[in-house]
């Protein structure tokens, strides 16, 4: 317990420290989620949950326009209100994160396994025009902040979380592994090959979950294998070859 002054306001924090019981219990695998995480929609899962950001961007766009207008008045009136603006859509964010990742991990069951994209220096390797619309909003959301959020509440389901490599996913087709970049030319993707068709980042998700078997070494895969039908009787996902 410690008792912590504020640094600025005349007001006074008490810190606690809470240990929360989690009761072990037998690992029984119930299922593998793939999650994919975006602009127009934060998250899709393979488990076909989507969480629109509609109402989220229009805000974010709300905040980015009074920030733009505020830099160019320049007074110390509007550098004032600037600082106040950037606290408020801090917390914004990350309330918006712990919503968001409670909401998803309520729909996983406990015991499974949730496979993200490894967005490592997404940054960097975006597609769009750096001073695109897109662009600003993929640079301006911590996706880290939601990962780590996803990561602290599947804990306490018993649900691991995997990062992997998220190569092809929005080029592979999640029916039959084909992969061709005209698969992918708008919000659906439509295979070439065999005709399937679906919500592009419901696809996505979907190879979450291809990606993740095709590269876990053979000894993992059948762990998982063996893991996976002692908890569920459903079908272990195809990895085509």
């Amino acid at each position: 317990m410690e008792l912590v002054k504020h640094r600025k306001k005349d007001s006074f924090f008490l810190h606690l420290v809470i240990s929360k019981f989690i009761s072990e219990e037998e690992t029984k695998l119930q299922e593998y989620v793939g999650i994919n995480r975006g602009v127009k929609y934060l998250a899709v899962t393979s488990n076909n949950q989507f969480y629109n950001g509609t109402r989220l961007r229009e805000i974010r766009n709300k905040y980015f326009r009074l920030r733009r207008s505020l830099q160019k008045k320049g007074t110390r009136s509007a550098k004032r209100k600037l600082k106040r603006l950037s606290g408020k859509e801090q917390r914004f964010r990350k309330d918006t994160n712990h919503c968001l990742s409670k909401q998803i991990v309520k729909n996983i069951k406990a015991n499974s396994v949730i496979v993200l994209e490894d967005l490592t220096g997404i940054r960097q390797k975006a597609m769009y025009p750096k001073k695109s619309k897109t662009s600003r909003e993929i640079n301006s959301w911590p996706y880290y902040d939601l990962e780590q959020k996803i990561i602290y509440k599947a804990s306490e389901k018993h649900i691991e979380v995997a990062k992997w490599n998220p190569e092809f996913i929005s080029q592979r087709c999640s029916a039959c592994s084909f992969i061709k970049k005209d698969n992918y030319r708008s919000r659906q993707f439509s295979c070439v090959e065999c005709q399937f068709s679906i919500n592009a980042d419901l696809n996505a998700a979907r190879n979450q979950i291809h990606n993740y078997f095709s590269e876990l070494p053979m000894v993992q895969l059948v762990f998982e294998a063996l893991r996976f039908l002692d908890g569920a009787p459903v079908i272990i996902p195809y990895v085509a070859s």
